[in-house]
């Protein structure tokens, strides 16, 4: 079976040319260049008599939101203010947008602190997360924060802002 556009196939071919045509001056897709792939260098985090000195490359947490497997033992900093009831194991930080971690470090610093931290992130069971988030957050946790469960950076240095 023919199909016949506008009645006659002749047509067709006709305004199909016409339109084809038309296009020769606008830019030829062939001449524009494809990315195939962004390499970045990687992070360079310089840790000393534990004050942070970060370069250019540096890798942000929450960046990288949403977290995934790949990136457990990835080294990264997180900057935020100290929430909930900080302890002998640690603290949870919010970030400028909201996200919550946890960062596992014996340092001690005061809620309402500003803080800059690296490590390494990790996973914990849910059973441990548990405990930190009763030990330390208990019911201070805010609807507007996203609760990054499980995830926790082990830090390597922390450095109150």
């Amino acid at each position: 079976m023919q199909t016949r556009v506008f009645g006659r196939p002749a047509f067709a071919v006709l305004l199909l040319t016409a339109t084809l045509g038309a296009c020769k001056n606008k830019a030829d897709m062939d001449e524009v260049r494809e990315v195939a792939e962004v390499k970045t260098k990687p992070a360079e985090i310089k840790i000393e008599d534990n004050k942070i000195e970060m370069k250019p490359a540096e890798v942000s947490l929450e960046e990288k939101f949403p977290l995934r497997k790949s990136d457990i033992g990835k080294t990264f900093y997180v900057a935020g203010t100290v929430i909930g009831t900080p302890g002998p194991k640690g603290f949870f930080v919010r970030t400028e947008r909201n996200q919550v971690v946890f960062i596992n470090t014996p340092t001690a610093l005061a809620p309402g602190q500003a803080v800059r931290a690296v490590g390494t992130l990790n996973q914990a069971t849910s059973a441990v997360f548990k405990g930190w988030k009763k030990e330390h957050l208990g019911r201070d946790l805010k609807a507007e924060w996203k609760l990054q469960e499980h995830w926790y950076l082990e830090a390597s240095a922390v450095q109150p802002l």
